[in-house]
């Protein structure tokens, strides 16, 4: 599980092997998402092993959780 979070600028996530869920949609091999200032997600690995992803960021990621939010000042992604 990736800690909830939304992005400065985009964020674009190409799964290479495995899959995960992030909200209601369902990303497996070759699926492409897309994701900006205004998705705040979470996204879940499937539980029926690895999942790798080449994901792409434009601008820093911002820790949106209770406890995560707390550490954006002192984290860089």
């Amino acid at each position: 599980r990736i800690p909830s979070h939304t992005h400065e600028g985009e964020e674009v996530t190409l799964v290479l092997h495995g899959g995960y869920t992030d909200g209601n949609m369902h990303f497996g091999p070759g699926d492409i998402s897309l994701a900006d200032e205004r998705i705040d997600h979470a996204p879940v690995a499937d539980p029926d092993g690895p999942c790798y992803v080449l994901a792409v960021n434009v601008g820093r990621i911002k820790l949106t959780g209770m406890i995560g939010r707390h550490f954006n000042p002192f984290v860089r992604f």
